[in-house]
């Protein structure tokens, strides 16, 4: 093969593999802009879904069993929009569950509020929290509870591993 075609191919092949760069470049910026307006719009949804559930909430002053459960729904939507709405719907929650002796209840709530000190790093009042989850999840046969609340158990256990060592593994 002469030269001159060698060059040409290898400036062909060095031309698309370029295309083929800014082709990708161009594909990674429209996913994160898609990414984003997704993210936008499944936050406002759960902004909706919380604000007609308050409505509902609204609709139904008898303190009942079925109050807690509306309370626990708007604390875990808000979980992600609205942190100290969280907190107050779960420990309303919780105070009513405790006034009921509605365990199920109680376990949600407690549950929701470890998640609250999870991301406010209080870490050990999470965990306090959470093994009180498990621990009535476990009396109560809750086995979706008992899951989630043994997931998040770990994962505070991984948190606080990472807070105690550095990359090195010391203290």
């Amino acid at each position: 093969m002469s030269r001159a075609i060698i060059f040409a191919k290898t400036k062909i092949k060095c031309y698309f593999q370029g295309q083929h760069f800014r082709i990708m470049k161009f594909n990674s910026q429209i996913l994160l802009v898609l990414t984003l307006f997704v993210f936008s719009i499944h936050l406002n949804a759960q902004q909706t879904k919380a604000d007609s559930l308050e409505v509902l909430l609204q609709a139904h002053p008898v303190k009942d069993t079925q109050r807690i459960n509306l309370l626990n729904k708007i604390a875990s939507v808000s979980r992600y929009s609205d942190l100290e709405k969280t907190f107050n719907y779960a420990s309303e929650a919780d105070s009513l569950s405790d006034i009921l002796n509605f365990r199920k209840g109680k376990a949600e709530s407690l549950y929701l509020l470890g998640i609250y000190y999870i991301v406010k790093s209080e870490l050990s009042e999470a965990m306090d929290k959470m093994q009180e989850s498990l621990k009535i999840a476990v009396a109560v046969k809750d086995t979706s509870r008992i899951s989630k609340s043994l997931n998040t158990i770990g994962i505070i256990y991984d948190f606080q591993g990472a807070v105690a060592f550095d990359s090195n593994g010391n203290e």
